[in-house]
């Protein structure tokens, strides 16, 4: 399964509508032109099934309790965090809209999990040049 499946599947299943189809679709092209990520069911899967749950919740006035603090200060003192907070900043731009700071935890964590997984890929791939 790739993430445009993954999309149409929760489409399919109600989970999510049009718009949210559209608007993950836009952060998944910015993640490839503005950051050279390239968004993939095995990188990306869990970040993009949450954006697209927690979109349905803001657009229907749903609220989630914050994610505990104690969880989020390790996700502040991750290496990842700054990049996490700016790649944040361009979903909402890439969308149009604002995110509750609720939402906005947990979207965190995933960047930053996303973000420490591209850096061992990088690590691994140089690795393997180094060694060939």
């Amino acid at each position: 399964m790739n993430l445009m499946t993954r999309l149409v599947i929760l489409k399919d299943a109600g989970q999510i509508d049009q718009n949210i189809q559209e608007d993950i679709i836009k952060i998944i092209d910015m993640f490839d032109e503005k950051y050279n990520i390239k968004l993939t069911e095995e990188n990306a899967s869990m970040l993009i099934t949450h954006l697209a749950i927690s979109f349905k919740r803001i657009k229907i006035g749903e609220t989630v309790n914050p994610i505990e603090e104690i969880m989020y200060e390790e996700i502040r003192a991750d290496k990842n965090y700054k990049k996490a907070e700016a790649i944040f900043k361009d979903i909402e731009v890439t969308i149009g809209k604002s995110i509750n700071d609720n939402e906005k935890g947990f979207i965190i964590m995933h960047l930053c999990s996303l973000l420490h997984n591209e850096d061992t890929d990088k690590n691994t791939d140089e690795n393997i040049i180094k060694d060939v």
